[in-house]
C-alpha cells in the first residue's frame, strides 16, 4: 500500500479555493488513484472522468485551475508537480525492496 500527500494548507490553496467540491473530491480521487497504481501523476481523462463519477465539468475544473496538465494529447493528463510533493514510483519500488530485503534478513531467509 502506498500513501499519498495532501497538505494541511490544500484547503487555502488559491487553485483549490475556487473549485466546487466535487471537484475537490475528485482531485483528492485522481491522487489516490495515481498513487495506488505508482503511476507518477498519469491519468487519462477517461479514468478521471469515472473517478468523477461522470461529471466532466470536475475535469474541466481542475484543467482550468491547472492542477491537471495536458500531457501530449488531450486524452493523457498529468497531475501537475507530482514528483515534487508525492513519493515516485521508483521511490516506492525501491522502499518496498528494502522492505522485502530487511524482512528476509530477519527470518534468516536467502532470496
Amino acid at each position: 500500500m502506498t500513501w499519498v500527500k495532501l497538505s494541511d494548507t490544500f484547503h487555502d490553496d488559491p487553485d483549490v479555493d475556487a473549485l466546487s467540491m466535487h471537484a475537490v473530491a475528485t482531485f483528492a480521487f485522481v491522487l489516490s488513484y495515481c498513487g495506488r497504481h505508482l503511476t507518477d501523476g498519469h491519468i487519462t481523462r477517461a479514468r478521471v472522468n469515472r473517478l468523477a463519477r461522470g461529471k466532466t465539468s470536475a475535469t474541466r475544473e481542475l484543467l482550468d485551475a491547472g492542477l491537471l496538465v495536458t500531457n501530449g494529447t488531450d486524452q493523457s493528463l498529468l497531475v501537475r508537480n507530482w514528483a515534487k510533493y508525492q513519493p515516485t514510483r521508483a521511490s516506492v519500488e525501491k522502499r518496498r525492496e528494502a522492505w522485502l530485503h530487511r524482512q528476509h534478513k530477519a527470518r534468516g531467509v536467502t532470496p
